[in-house]
Parts: C-alpha cells; sequence; structure tokens
C-alpha cells in the first residue's frame, strides 16, 4: 500500500482493498476477526494499523482500540477509525492534529515506548561488559550494521567496501531472517585483512547488547531500527530510505535531532565510517544531539497510564483500582 495509492483512492479504499479484496488480505481478515472474537477484550493496544480495521469488522461489542505509531510521521494506512491515536514525535503530533483524521483527532503525545531492558544499556560499564561478552577490544572502533528485520538494503555492500578499510575495525553485522545474507558474511570473517573484525549475527533477540558496544551505527531508516540506538546516543548513518514512510523518518533524525547523517551510497558510508574510527571526535555532535532528548522521548509509563485510565473508565467508571 503505497502512498500513490492512497492518492488516488484514498485512504479509507486503498486500506479496504489491501485487507479485503486481495485473496491473501481476505483470507488473513476472517481468521483476524475470529481471533479477536475469541480475545473479547475491552481494550486493545496495537502500533499496527490492521488491527483496528479488523476489529470494526466485529458484530455486537467492540473494544476500545488505542492505536500507536511508531513513525515519526502518521501516514494513510493508520488513517483507519480507532478510539485511541498516538504518536512520539512533536513533529508527527501537530502534523496529525492538524489534519485530524486519526481517531476523529483524538491523538496524544507519548514517549516512544521502547524496550524497558534498553535503559540498563546506556551506561559506559554495560558498554564494557558487553565488549568483553564478545571479545571486543576497549579501545576497538565498532561499527554496527542493520537492514531492520528482513537484512534487505545496503548492508552487505556496506560491509564489503569496509572490508577494503586500512583503519581497525570491528564490523557487526546483523543479517535478521535473512540467512543467505549470514552465511555469505559468515564466508568472509577470515577477510585477509588484519585490520577488521567481522562479526556476522543470525536473528538475534539481545540486540541491545549488540549495540551497546558500537561507536556507530548503520543502516535503513525504520522506525523501531533508528530509535534503540538514537536512544542509546549512539550516532547513525541512513543507507537506505525504503518508503516515503521511511524517508520521513531519515529527515527527522538528520535535519531536526541532527543525530544522523543520510549517506545512500555504500561506498561513501564506508568511507564516513572509516572517517569516524580515524576522528572519533567528529561524532561527538551527533551523539550529544540525540542523548540530549533520549530521557524525555522514551518510555512507556504514559502509554501504560492512558490505557490503565481506559479500562478504568470503561468498567469501573472513574474509580480506581486497588493498589497491589
Amino acid at each position: 500500500l503505497c502512498k500513490a495509492g492512497n492518492l488516488v483512492a484514498g485512504d479509507t479504499f486503498a486500506l479496504y482493498f489491501l485487507l479485503r479484496l486481495t485473496r491473501s488480505g481476505r483470507k488473513a481478515c476472517h481468521k483476524a476477526v475470529e481471533h479477536l472474537r475469541q480475545l473479547d477484550a475491552d481494550v486493545i493496544y496495537t502500533a499496527h494499523w490492521a488491527i483496528p480495521f479488523y476489529a470494526n469488522r466485529l458484530k455486537g461489542k467492540r473494544p476500545h482500540v488505542v492505536c500507536f505509531c511508531p513513525d515519526v510521521y502518521s501516514n494513510g494506512v493508520f488513517n483507519v477509525d480507532c478510539n485511541d491515536f498516538l504518536i512520539s514525535t512533536k513533529a508527527g503530533y501537530n502534523k496529525a492534529n492538524r489534519q485530524r483524521m486519526y481517531a476523529g483527532g483524538n491523538i496524544s503525545l507519548v514517549p516512544f515506548p521502547i524496550n524497558t531492558q534498553a535503559w540498563e544499556y546506556r551506561t559506559p560499564e554495560k558498554k564494557a561488559e558487553m565488549r568483553r561478552k564478545y571479545g571486543i577490544s576497549e579501545n576497538a572502533f565498532v561499527v554496527v550494521l542493520s537492514d531492520g528485520g528482513y537484512g534487505l538494503a545496503k548492508l552487505e555492500a556496506t560491509v564489503k567496501h569496509l572490508l577494503r578499510s586500512k583503519q581497525e575495525l570491528t564490523v557487526i553485522a546483523l543479517c535478521g531472517t535473512n540467512k543467505k545474507l549470514f552465511s555469505r558474511l559468515s564466508e568472509k570473517r577470515d577477510t585477509h585483512n588484519k585490520n577488521i573484525r567481522l562479526i556476522a549475527v543470525d536473528f538475534t533477540d539481545s540486540v541491545f547488547e549488540y549495540l551497546a558496544c558500537a561507536d556507530v551505527y548503520a543502516g535503513k531508516s525504520g522506525a523501531n531500527s533508528i530509535a534503540e540506538p538514537a536512544f542509546l546516543g549512539i550516532p547513525i548513518i541512513v543507507t537506505k530510505c525504503i518508503t516515503y514512510i521511511e524517508k520521513g523518518i531519515m529527515r527527522y533524525y538528520v535535519k531536526h535531532l541532527k543525530g544522523a547523517l543520510y549517506i545512500p551510497s555504500a561506498r561513501r558510508a564506508a568511507r564516513k565510517i572509516r572517517r569516524f574510527a580515524l576522528e572519533p571526535y567528529l561524532l561527538f555532535s551527533l551523539k550529544q544531539n540525540l542523548l540530549n532528548v533520549a530521557d524525555t522521548a522514551y518510555g512507556s509509563d504514559t502509554t501504560a497510564d492512558l490505557l490503565w485510565q481506559r479500562v478504568q473508565e470503561l468498567k469501573l467508571g472513574n474509580t480506581e483500582f486497588p493498589k497491589e
């Protein structure tokens, strides 16, 4: 579902076409609606636009749907009927509020609900601990590369250019579910370049452990992919924007937060990483700009409080639940 489709057909019809008129959409819709019926929930919190669409097809009782948009700016696929619409950036909130499409204007600004485990990985002590765990020198310059869960962008091309580096580098390539990419990069561990240590990582749920080791991050501008290194104060090089949504995310981190660079050429991105390895002080302002907003831009308490309030309103009026 692309921007052009929304502009031509309108958000509502484009979403309906995707989820009801396509073969896979019809099959998924039936199963999803049945699953929601079995859940019989009073409140549903979701970060995907398909859930409100399915919930609106329930007959009889419908849950109160709270939809969180993980992107910097909302887009047409999130223009679906829900009870509460949440977004985590002031710029995105202002834009959505002007349009008043989302949840009929019932929009709330909340911090990005990052994994609670992320907070413990922000300290120098944790960075040192993770480097020891993975056998990385305390003084090594470490770059972590990731292209989201599927590993489909410029990660491999960037790694190939980095392998030619004259500067000493530790390159951690997070391959996601891309088994072929993991296999190819695993074969390149013996690069015949003594300056480079390449660590290829298969699909993992320990992303923060690898990020904690990093001096710089490079990859495509997915919402979660960028939010995690940004939270840790790791300067970012965006190498690919796959959709117009990701272009908006890239511009936000580059122009608004000033914590990232956009270098779509794998060769030039590798060159910039080598420059940072040679002169790491050049990363200071990028890192500091990210850390300046991290404490207020991330956290789950506000969202949890909103959900708790909705449960109270639905089940117990305005009375408070007994405290545990």
